[in-house]
C-alpha cells in the first residue's frame, strides 16, 4: 500500500510537471495548414558586432551578474553605447532591463524599440523577445495568434527558444487530436524540440521526457531525453532520474546506486546552476531496459 502511495504521488508529480509547462502555450489546430508546419532545423545565425562594442556589451553583462544595484548606472552606460554601436545584444539586454525597470524608470516604449531595432537586424533572438512581449503584452496590445507568429519565425531562424516554444505548443495542440492528426502534429513537434536540443536547449529535452514518460508511457524515451536535459544541466530532470531510480517505476528497476549518483550531480546543480555535465553517461549511466517476457503459445 505504500509503495502505491509513493508511485501515485510520483505520477502526480510529474502530472504537475507536465502541466505546467503545456500551460504557456497552446494552438488552435483546427487553425493551422500542414504545409506551413514543415520545418527544417537551423542553426542560428545572428548579426556580426565589432570588437569594441563586444568588449563593452561584455563589461555591462559581468555588471548585470554582478548584481549589485551600484553597478547598474555603468551596466546600462555601457549596454547603451555598444547598442548604439549596432551590437544586437547589447539592444536586446537593454530592452530587457527598460521592460522591468532595473536601474532605470519602466520604459516599456523604448523597450519594444530597442526589440524592433535588433528585429531589422535580423536577430532571431530579437524575433523570440518580440513573441513573449506579445504573449505578455509588453508594451504592445496582448496577441497570443501574432506571438506565435514571432515565437516561428525565431525557430525558422534557428533560434532555440523560438524553437522550444513552436515546438511546445505544438505538442500541445495536438494532444487531443484523433488519429493521424495527432501523431503527425505530435511528430513535427518533436521535430522542433529536437532540434532545440541540438543547440543545447535543456528545457525541450525536459519537455520531451515528460511526454514519453507520461503521455506516451515509453519511459525508456523518456529517461533518455531526461538524461539528455541533465547533461545541459535541467536541475529538473535530474531530480526526475533521482526519483525514477530511487523509488522504481514503469518497469524501470529500483536502483539506489544509481540514484546517489543523480542526486550528487542534482546537489552541485543547487550551488552551480549553470553547470553542464557533457560526460553525464560516463559517471551516472541508465540501466538496460529491463527484459520482456513473452508468452509461450
Amino acid at each position: 500500500m505504500w509503495e502505491c502511495k509513493l508511485k501515485f504521488r510520483f505520477f502526480f508529480l510529474l502530472l504537475i510537471a507536465y502541466v505546467q509547462i503545456g500551460e504557456a502555450r497552446m494552438m488552435d489546430p483546427g487553425a493551422i495548414d500542414w504545409k506551413s508546419l514543415q520545418f527544417t532545423c537551423t542553426k542560428e545565425q545572428n548579426p556580426e558586432f565589432d570588437a569594441e562594442s563586444d568588449a563593452w556589451f561584455q563589461r555591462a553583462r559581468a555588471l548585470e551578474k554582478a548584481n549589485k544595484e551600484a553597478n547598474d548606472a555603468e551596466m546600462i552606460r555601457l549596454y547603451q553605447q555598444a547598442a548604439e554601436r549596432g551590437h544586437y545584444k547589447a539592444m536586446l539586454n537593454l530592452s530587457i532591463i527598460y521592460a522591468h525597470g532595473r536601474g532605470v524608470a519602466v520604459d516599456r516604449r523604448k523597450a519594444l524599440k530597442l526589440v524592433e531595432k535588433a528585429m531589422e537586424m535580423q536577430s532571431a533572438h530579437a524575433y523570440y523577445l518580440m513573441g513573449i512581449m506579445l504573449e505578455q503584452g509588453v508594451g504592445v496590445r496582448m496577441d497570443a495568434k501574432a506571438a506565435l507568429s514571432y515565437f516561428r519565425k525565431s525557430a525558422d531562424m534557428g533560434n532555440r527558444y523560438g524553437q522550444a516554444a513552436v515546438g511546445e505548443s505544438l505538442m500541445r495542440a495536438f494532444q487531443q487530436q484523433a488519429e493521424p492528426a495527432r501523431s503527425r502534429g505530435k511528430a513535427i513537434g518533436r521535430q522542433v524540440l529536437d532540434c532545440a536540443i541540438a543547440q543545447g536547449s535543456a528545457e525541450s529535452a525536459y519537455s520531451l521526457g515528460l511526454d514519453y514518460m507520461i503521455v506516451e508511457r515509453d519511459p525508456l524515451a523518456g529517461l533518455a531525453y531526461f538524461q539528455k536535459a541533465a547533461s545541459l544541466g535541467s536541475k529538473e530532470s535530474m531530480w526526475m532520474l533521482y526519483e525514477i531510480y530511487d523509488r522504481g517505476r514503469d518497469g524501470i528497476a529500483r536502483d539506489p546506486k544509481r540514484a546517489a549518483c543523480y542526486y550528487a550531480l542534482f546537489d552541485q546543480l543547487r550551488h552551480e546552476p549553470n553547470k553542464l555535465f557533457p560526460d553525464i553517461d560516463r559517471f551516472c549511466t541508465l540501466s538496460p531496459p529491463a527484459p520482456i517476457m513473452d508468452l509461450v503459445d
